[in-house]
């Protein structure tokens, strides 16, 4: 396993990034106030809870009125259902109930709501876990979250999102790296964010 990065020295700034940095750059955020392990664990529950619930709520009307499997009428259904959860829903304001429960919300490195592409692209990564000669699974991933200092999955590091806590503030601002992680049998470059500017509580914290 490796990862090559380019390092940068932390500067610590008098105040929170202005109005004319968000959006433009990468956020610097507390290392609490990023989503860890547990609470990844807690929203992967329980969205793929309500998901299959509802997988079996699309079924019961097909199974009455069907003396075959149901499933093939229903699958396509129920993705189109899952991509507009996961893709849609969780991002905007409204949030998915894994996010609701764990107190979370999804950005992207510059601190917007990720797009539904961006939101695709991530899930593109998690529906991976399902292919058995890929060597990444959920619990991969979530050793991954104690292995940097933004406490992200791969998938987020891979489509530039973070997952943080709901009233998370910004506390400075960063640049953007590109990794390479060799290992797990893949290879992928990931982007890291190198803090460049922090307030001076956060310097000291």
């Amino acid at each position: 396993m490796h990862t090559s990065e380019d390092p940068v020295k932390l500067q610590p700034a008098s105040g929170l990034a202005t109005q004319e940095e968000a959006f433009t750059n990468p956020m610097v955020y507390r290392r609490e106030d990023y989503v860890g392990a547990f609470r990844h664990l807690l929203i992967f529950a329980v969205d793929s809870s309500v998901l299959f619930f509802l997988l079996a709520l699309i079924a019961m009307p097909f199974g009455d009125l069907l003396s075959n499997d149901p499933m093939p009428f229903v699958v396509p259904i129920w993705l189109i259902i899952c991509w507009v959860y996961l893709a849609v829903i969780k991002p905007s304001r409204f949030r998915s109930v894994g996010y609701w429960i764990a107190d979370a919300r999804i950005i992207t490195i510059y601190g917007k709501p990720p797009s539904p592409w961006r939101m695709t692209l991530r899930l593109m990564w998690a529906a991976m876990y399902l292919v058995p000669s890929f060597t990444v699974s959920i619990f991969t991933d979530l050793i991954w979250t104690t292995m940097n200092v933004e406490r992200q999955m791969l998938r987020d590091l891979i489509a530039e999102t973070r997952v943080i806590r709901n009233r998370a503030k910004p506390v400075g601002v960063g640049r953007v790296s590109r990794c390479l992680f060799t290992g797990l049998g893949i290879a992928v470059f990931y982007a890291r964010i190198h803090p460049k500017t922090l307030t001076s509580d956060a310097s000291t914290a």
